[in-house]
């Protein structure tokens, strides 16, 4: 059993993840959605007994603050008992080179993610420990890292690229010293942590790009995102974060997907909630299913982008039609469950808590 569920997150991603069987559950969480939205996370974790809260991983897939809000005070919420194995999250320690300055108009969340450093070094998780203490990374030849959890989920990491971390590392710089820190200043930043238990945060910018060629997102914060192929037991699925198309594209092309032999999923989560900035044909061509999941509530930057959807929709070579799941009904969802055209051939659905047995 590969159970998904997209938990309420706003205009963010968190996924709940659970493998194995009824007799033994084995759990990952990826990303946090927003802090307005935390609640459904924390329910979702106090449904089940105390001796249960365990998670084999969580990923934190980037620092935007629509993925990495609702972490930080599930990190603090010392009241739910609950307990990560292991944690995959690139902080300041892992982006690598002396690194320069970068446009102040970026302004994404590198302070939220100096707090999660300084909640992971006080909580003591096992930190990027499959990667030896380092960067989880995409190397730039040889086989893709894969990852094998306890209870047999394997884990094929497809983004980020290291050029990909180089380039954050400069925005993560500027946006912390311009607030008056160092990057990676545990002692400061544990200071600053505890004058309020959650701080406010500032306006993100989430993939600048949405007019123009599929492809074309240019947010190092995006550009960094963890992505994974997740397998167990015969079933996968693609669980794409915030990743940018091209770096994809390329790993799966590692994975020896091609437009002739496109990989074949149970799943696939769009990047970047359905961005057209994170999708391309070539992209599309390589990887073969008929769900395609949607995490937004389409708040703030409008997503789905139609042109994507329309793009799968009119374009979906195999047999059967595609599904779209969403896991809210908005005006920016909503236009797929209007009656279509008899030549348009897809369902949409909008379930109640989203969730997929596969």
């Amino acid at each position: 059993m590969l159970r998904v569920e997209m938990l309420p997150a706003g205009n963010g991603d968190c996924l709940w993840i659970e493998y194995g069987s009824v007799s033994e559950v084995h759990r990952i969480l990826i990303d946090g959605g927003r802090k307005s939205t935390y609640e459904h996370l924390r329910d979702r974790i106090l449904a089940l007994p105390a001796s249960q809260r365990v998670f084999e991983l969580l990923v934190v897939t980037h620092i935007d603050n629509d993925h990495i809000e609702g972490i930080l005070p599930l990190l603090q919420d010392t009241a739910l008992q609950c307990r990560f194995e292991e944690v995959w999250y690139n902080g300041w320690r892992h982006l690598p080179g002396a690194l320069a300055a970068a446009s102040p108009e970026d302004t994404l969340g590198p302070r939220e993610g100096e707090f999660l450093g300084v909640l992971l070094e006080d909580a003591a998780i096992p930190w990027n420990v499959s990667f030896g203490g380092g960067a989880v990374v995409v190397p730039d030849d040889g086989e893709l890292p894969c990852r094998k959890l306890d209870g047999g989920l394997q884990l094929t990491l497809l983004s980020p690229t290291l050029d990909r971390l180089v380039a954050l590392g400069a925005t993560w710089r500027k946006v912390i010293e311009d607030a008056g820190f160092q990057p990676g200043d545990i002692d400061t930043m544990r200071a600053e942590l505890k004058k309020r238990k959650y701080l406010p945060t500032p306006a993100d910018v989430m993939g600048r790009v949405e007019e123009g060629p599929g492809g074309s997102d240019n947010s190092e914060a995006n550009g960094s995102s963890i992505a994974v192929l997740a397998e167990y037991n015969g079933v996968s699925a693609l669980l794409t974060g915030d990743a940018f198309a091209d770096v994809l594209a390329a790993s799966l092309s590692r994975a020896d997907a091609s437009t002739d032999k496109p990989l074949p999923v149970d799943l696939w989560k769009l990047a970047h909630h359905g961005s057209w900035a994170n999708f391309t044909p070539e992209l599309f061509t390589l990887v073969k299913t008929r769900r395609y999941l949607v995490s937004t509530d389409g708040s703030g930057h409008e997503h789905p982008h139609a042109r994507t959807l329309d793009y799968i929709i009119d374009n979906y070579p195999w047999r059967g039609r595609p599904e779209l799941i969403f896991n809210y009904r908005s005006p920016t969802t909503e236009p797929w469950a209007a009656e279509q055209p008899s030549t348009r051939k897809f369902t949409a659905s909008y379930p109640a808590g989203t969730v997929l047995v596969l």
